[in-house]
């Protein structure tokens, strides 16, 4: 009934949820995190002898990663401005409502507004709720939620956006938006290139697979 997905959506992302937060919960502990820091310090090592990932300034990365999602976004907000125009001409309200919701959160990204939470909003609901529901399902959504995970976990929006603005700011937004940033953490030149390499994994699986 439902594309790319075995069951209902609703379970599916109630399990991914579950296997998230118990990540950060084992993440946590302090044996788990010593050893996770010096497999990951191991791997960073790996890359860089391998010339892959390489860039010598955490400002350029940013930039990169932020016109990277300036680029993604274009696509999305494009695609789900299409399906929202549709379901206004003769959908019913759940779909709507769905697709508007899929437009607002690409607008969002696009324009770089709560940047990395916008991001891992739209990277969970796009393919298993927003699309699956409103029968819309493509490969692109699950292609879309792939290239996401960059987004989310390096995390781009610093720069780009109006996240950069709001961080400048001296007043309690401004304090506001560093908290929220503060949850995903900063940018590093050795996250980044952990989290391109994991999404360059889960393409080759995905083409694997398929």
């Amino acid at each position: 009934m439902y594309g790319f997905t075995d069951s209902h959506p609703l379970r599916e992302l109630v399990i991914f949820l579950t296997a998230f937060a118990g990540s950060i919960a084992l993440a946590r502990v302090p044996a788990v995190a010593r050893g996770q820091d010096a497999a990951l310090a191991r791997f960073v090592g790996y890359l860089r002898r391998r010339g892959l990932f390489t860039v010598d300034r955490v400002d350029i990365e940013q930039r990169r990663l932020d016109f990277l999602r300036i680029i993604l976004a274009v696509l999305v907000t494009y695609r789900t401005t299409g399906n929202a125009l549709t379901a206004l001409f003769g959908g019913d309200p759940q779909t709507v409502a769905l697709t508007a919701t899929a437009w607002v959160l690409s607008m969002l990204l696009l324009v770089g507004f709560a940047t990395p939470l916008v991001g891992l909003i739209l990277m969970l609901l796009i393919n298993l709720i927003l699309d699956n529901l409103t029968f819309t399902s493509t490969l692109s959504s699950v292609v879309l939620a792939m290239n996401l995970m960059v987004i989310v976990f390096a995390p781009a929006g610093r720069s780009l956006s109006i996240d950069a603005l709001i961080l400048r700011r001296r007043d309690g937004l401004g304090r506001a938006w560093e908290r929220l940033y503060g949850l995903f953490g900063p940018l590093t030149l050795d996250r980044s290139a952990v989290v391109k390499s994991c999404l360059l994994l889960v393409h080759h699986h995905a083409d694997y697979e398929g």
